[in-house]
C-alpha cells in the first residue's frame, strides 16, 4: 500500500471519514445525539419555538386589531358630541368601552390629575378627543366647547354601571 506523503490529504480523508460516520450515526439513530447532548441542530425544538413565535404574532395581531377597533369606537362616540350628543351619555359609553383597560385610568389620572373624579377625567378626555375633529379656530369649535363645558359643569359624579369589553381570545 502506498504511503500518503501529504499531510493535507490525510487530514482531508480523516475529516471526511469522521463527517460521514457522524452523518450515518445520526441518520441511523437520530435520538442518540440528543441523548448524548450532541444535538446542536435540535430541529424539533426550533420548530416548536417557531410555531410558538407565529402563535404569539397572531395573538398580537388580534390584540392590535381589537385596540384599533376600540379606538375607532371611542372616536365615533367623541364625534357624536359634535352633533349634540349629551356629554354624560358619551362619558358613560367611553367608561364602559375602556372598563377593562388598566392603562387608560393610569393615563387619565396622570394627564387629568386636577379633575375631581374619574368620571370627570373620562369626560375631559372625551371632550379633548372630540375637539380633535373640529377646525382649530372655527366658530364651531367655540360653540361646541362652550356647550360641552356647560354640560361638564353639571356632570353627575355617581359611579358608572360596569360592562366589560371582551378582548379577542
Amino acid at each position: 500500500m502506498p504511503t500518503l506523503r501529504r499531510a493535507g490529504t490525510t487530514s482531508a480523508i480523516t475529516l471526511a471519514t469522521v463527517g460521514v460516520s457522524c452523518a450515518v450515526a445520526y441518520l441511523s439513530v437520530p435520538h442518540l445525539g440528543a441523548l448524548q447532548g450532541w444535538d446542536f441542530w435540535n430541529l424539533p425544538v426550533w420548530r416548536q419555538q417557531l410555531h410558538e413565535a407565529h402563535q404569539r404574532r397572531a395573538d398580537l395581531d388580534a390584540y392590535e386589531e381589537w385596540i384599533a377597533q376600540r379606538s375607532e369606537n371611542a372616536n365615533h362616540i367623541a364625534r357624536k358630541l359634535l352633533y349634540g350628543y349629551p356629554l354624560a351619555a358619551a362619558t358613560e359609553e367611553i367608561m364602559l368601552l375602556f372598563h377593562d383597560d388598566t392603562a387608560i385610568p393610569v393615563f387619565l389620572d396622570h394627564y387629568y390629575a386636577k379633575e375631581p373624579t374619574r368620571r370627570h377625567r373620562y369626560a375631559r378626555h372625551t371632550i379633548d378627543r372630540a375637539l380633535r375633529f373640529v377646525d382649530l379656530d372655527g366658530p364651531q369649535r367655540q360653540s361646541v366647547l362652550a356647550r360641552l363645558n356647560a354640560e361638564y359643569a353639571t356632570l353627575d359624579t355617581s359611579p358608572p354601571t360596569p360592562a366589560p369589553a371582551e378582548p379577542p381570545q
